[in-house]
């Protein structure tokens, strides 16, 4: 496992708040997930999760329940750029809605989920603050805006570029026999 990685899972912070709860990932194989893949973890919504692969810096997001054309996109040239796009969103789930929502719609998304509330809410939104403070200071990085930049990212990326287990290459086949895509 590399550095960061191991180095991120250890941090003093509420993983699961942030959408990048890793533990529950460790006996976890998607269909989707690159060839030895290092996950650094994921919110435990539909099976997203992000990971590194080898011989790649970019941060990628799987995505199960996507289509064969979005299974695995790039949200990040580097670790550090995945760590600032998490500070801006304050989770990780609308890093990996960028792909097919709108910059309107992402902004919406944001907004609506700052904008939350209910009986212990204070709680959450404390203890969430102080992940996201000391995930700063860990890195010494700011929040960055992801939008524009996860878009660049996708439009330049090619699905030829992932090394996939041969359950993928079975999954797709099947899918294509049947006329669908989905592992559903």
């Amino acid at each position: 496992m590399r550095d960061e990685i191991r180095t991120f899972h250890v941090l003093p912070i509420d993983h699961e708040l942030l959408g990048v709860e890793w533990r529950s990932w460790e006996d976890n194989d998607y269909f989707c997930t690159p060839k030895d893949a290092e996950i650094i973890g994921g919110p435990e919504v539909d099976g997203i999760h992000f990971v590194m692969i080898p011989n790649d810096k970019r941060i990628f997001c799987v995505n199960p329940v996507g289509d064969k054309s979005n299974y695995v996109l790039p949200v990040a040239a580097t670790f550090l750029d995945f760590i600032s796009y998490l500070l801006y969103c304050r989770e990780s789930l609308p890093i990996a809605r960028i792909h097919g929502v709108t910059e309107k719609a992402f902004r919406s998304m944001l907004a609506e989920e700052a904008a939350l509330t209910w009986p212990g809410s204070e709680v959450y939104y404390k203890k969430k603050k102080k992940s996201l403070r000391t995930l700063s200071a860990a890195y010494g990085v700011q929040p960055a805006d992801p939008y524009a930049a996860v878009l660049g990212l996708q439009q330049a990326f090619r699905m030829d570029e992932i090394v996939f287990t041969e359950e993928y290459d079975k999954v797709l086949a099947a899918g294509q026999e049947k006329g669908v895509f989905s592992c559903e």
